[in-house]
């Protein structure tokens, strides 16, 4: 019997587009992606959830404590695949949950209401609610890609005892990122994606370069992006969300990992999170041959920093 939601809308999928006629004449990209995305998930024991307040997941394990999991602005749970296979994680909880306005999440109305719980700090207090309603009564360990890493900061900070650790991967949050000389403008590429865009991005985000993907898989890309929420999640953010002030008062330990290959947030744009990062209890690794996804470009070293964490005073 097959009992995952996801699993089960990708077979009936599958069926319905059998009997029609045609697999790969019919099948929309995106849907296509959306299918293989869920059976690699289902194979690696992840289960669909979805929380009262909107938002769509990934679960995976049980107990009280777990590894919460927070994906980047225009992305998505798939994100996290290669991460989900290491085997230093198969032991853990794990909830990964997409952002709002992202991937299966509920889209906040079109109001100024609406647009204000797309603010990082107002994401924050959704995540944490689902992830307590989840079944995490115990501090989790917190881990955010880029605005994932923002959304994270501010749920150790608003949230303290809710928070044993937090891995954050070239995260966003700092106003001074903004004003630095060699931060590129992003806004254009996703804002206003279109196929080109969405490859320079690609260009940008990863150190690797030797993947060629058939042209179904960049619509696939395009349309996912194009049904986010980035624009309405940029104009959001307020003066208040920036973390610049408030960094430092983070009290679980910390480890950042920063891909010296990233031009989407350079290297170079790090430097105050080094210095503004909780003293005594934190650590700042830069990562070989990797870009601004470590989560897929340095698994391993991710679920290195999660297990360091879990043993705080190990590094």
């Amino acid at each position: 019997m097959v009992r995952n939601r996801a699993l089960r809308r990708a077979l009936l999928w599958l069926l319905a587009v059998t009997l029609s006629g045609g697999f790969a004449v019919r099948l929309l990209p995106l849907q296509f992606r959306a299918i293989q995305d869920s059976v690699r998930a289902w194979r690696l024991g992840m289960r669909e959830i979805r929380s009262e307040n909107g938002l769509s997941g990934w679960s995976r394990g049980h107990g009280a404590a777990c590894v919460v999991l927070v994906h980047g602005i225009g992305d998505s749970n798939p994100t996290w695949l290669r991460l989900l296979a290491q085997e230093g994680l198969q032991s853990l909880r794990v909830i990964a949950w997409e952002l709002p306005g992202h991937g299966g999440s509920d889209r906040p109305a079109p109001t100024v209401e609406g647009t204000a719980e797309l603010r990082p700090r107002a994401m924050a207090r959704r995540l944490h609610q689902a992830t307590r309603a989840a079944g995490c009564s115990g501090p989790a360990v917190w881990v955010g890609n880029s605005l994932g890493g923002w959304v994270s900061a501010w749920v150790a900070l608003d949230y303290p005892e809710a928070v044993q650790g937090l891995v954050l991967l070239a995260p966003a949050g700092l106003d001074s990122q903004a004003r630095h000389p060699k931060m590129p403008s992003m806004a254009g590429l996703l804002e206003n994606p279109t196929l080109e865009s969405i490859q320079e991005f690609r260009a940008r985000a990863y150190a690797r370069q030797d993947a060629h993907y058939p042209t179904w898989v960049w619509q696939a890309a395009l349309e996912r992006i194009r049904a986010s929420s980035i624009r309405r999640v940029r104009a959001a953010v307020t003066p208040e969300d920036a973390l610049d002030l408030h960094l430092g008062k983070v009290r679980a330990p910390t480890v950042i990992l920063w891909g010296k290959q990233d031009r989407i947030l350079p290297l170079d744009a790090s430097q105050d999170f080094r210095k503004l990062a909780p003293s005594g209890i934190s650590s700042f690794r830069e990562l070989e041959d990797c870009g601004h996804l470590p989560q897929k470009e340095a698994p391993e070293k991710v679920v290195t920093a999660i297990r360091d964490v879990l043993a705080y005073g190990s590094y």
